[in-house]
């Protein structure tokens, strides 16, 4: 019997053509994991891509070195400039928009060990591109408390549609930085639902 593995596309409309059309990368991405996926995948395999590029691309952001060599091979993300982000963020800001009956929301958060030090000039990029503050959180001593907290705002953000994304002492072992990357597609009257986390 033949394996089905199913990618999911998301087919954009004319509102994201402009300067987006020439940059495939989030496409070689999505064929690369697929790849890897589907040789451990018995069944269909649902993924966003574009959700793990924008999460990454974040962490791209404020990478050096070795980090940012591998990180933009593994995405295909050209050089680790100001211009990529904006394009990534103005991106984002396109496709999080109503359009007929099809709505998309896109939800990006960024969540650090509040003991960890951060250049001013990766959260004002964050902030400027993809609209998202780093949260400060006390991993070490109060774990469950930011479970709680993250998985209130993440409750929120989703319309009240994802509920405990992080399960009881899930966050006992963290001590960095926590990113997470939801996508909810509304069409019509059914709701497709899934859960994303990247750490």
């Amino acid at each position: 019997m033949m394996r089905t593995v199913a990618l999911t596309i998301i087919v954009l409309s004319s509102i994201v053509k402009e300067s987006f059309a020439q940059d495939d990368y989030n496409n070689r991405f999505a064929i690369d994991f697929l790849k890897q996926v589907s040789k451990n995948e018995k069944g269909n395999v649902f993924f966003s891509p574009f959700s793990l590029s924008s999460a990454m691309a974040m962490t791209y952001a404020g990478s050096k070195d070795l980090s940012e060599i591998q990180i933009g091979k593994v995405f295909h993300f050209p050089s680790n400039s100001p211009e990529l982000h904006k394009k990534l963020g103005k991106m984002m800001k396109l496709l999080a928009c109503k359009k007929d009956s099809i709505k998309l929301n896109i939800v990006n958060s960024l969540w650090a060990e509040k003991t960890y030090p951060f250049k001013e000039s990766y959260t004002k990029l964050i902030k400027k591109s993809y609209s998202v503050e780093i949260m400060q959180m006390d991993f070490i001593n109060q774990f469950e408390e930011s479970r709680k907290i993250i998985n209130e705002n993440i409750y929120k953000s989703t319309s009240k549609k994802i509920k405990d994304l992080l399960p009881a002492n899930s966050l006992n072992t963290l001590k960095a930085i926590g990113k997470f990357s939801l996508i909810r597609m509304k069409q019509l009257m059914q709701t497709s639902l899934q859960r994303l986390q990247y750490l």
